[in-house]
């Protein structure tokens, strides 16, 4: 119950080296609940959702990681561009031709 980010992530590298995908998913959803303000960890959820075929849940997670990537960015432009990244990531290609796509993927 009193994980740490840290510790959370180095338990769901562990779950993605051995493609423990239900693993991953639950480790990354204790991280966003434990640290809600990382876009990071949003995104790498919302990439396990959409690869495993959880389209319907990963849309919520990859809004709330650009959105928070977004304000982070207003912060500090040379911090990493998610809506970048998206654009070349094969996790997201089940989504990419669906209109929601283009509508968050859209630049700021």
């Amino acid at each position: 119950p009193a994980a740490q980010p840290r510790h959370l992530l180095n338990i769901a590298q562990a779950f993605a080296q051995i493609g423990n995908w239900p693993g991953l998913e639950r480790t990354l959803e204790r991280l966003v609940a434990v640290d809600p303000e990382n876009p990071e960890a949003w995104y790498d959820l919302a990439a396990v959702r959409a690869s495993v075929g959880k389209a319907d849940q990963a849309w919520p997670a990859l809004e709330r990681a650009l959105n928070l990537n977004r304000h982070r960015r207003r912060q500090d432009d040379k911090v990493q561009d998610l809506n970048e990244t998206l654009q070349q990531d094969p996790r997201f290609n089940a989504l990419k031709q669906d209109a929601r796509f283009q509508a968050l993927a859209r630049p700021p």
